[in-house]
């Protein structure tokens, strides 16, 4: 079996896959297959458990407006379209 975990950048999608990925390996012993499709933030503690990451580059849209968050936004625009076509 192959399963696809996904998930944002924030983190707090990663305990509970860890958590799946745990009870599956205890009922699918020989074939399974795991994969995560995301923000590299706390790759690691996937690939402890056996999962393959592939990173994606993110962008985010910031809703406060600051001279800092224009300038984040404006570069992010460019990271969005570059991380589809790596997810595709």
């Amino acid at each position: 079996m192959r399963i696809l975990f996904t998930g944002g950048g924030s983190g707090g999608h990663i305990t509970p896959i860890v958590a799946v990925a745990r009870q599956l390996k205890g009922i699918y012993k020989d074939n399974l297959q795991m994969f995560f499709l995301g923000a590299p933030k706390f790759s690691y503690l996937l690939e402890k458990e056996g999962i393959k990451v592939k990173k994606i580059t993110a962008g985010k849209i910031r809703r406060v407006l600051s001279p800092q968050n224009i300038l984040k936004n404006t570069l992010d625009i460019f990271k969005m379209p570059f991380g589809i076509l790596q997810a595709l």
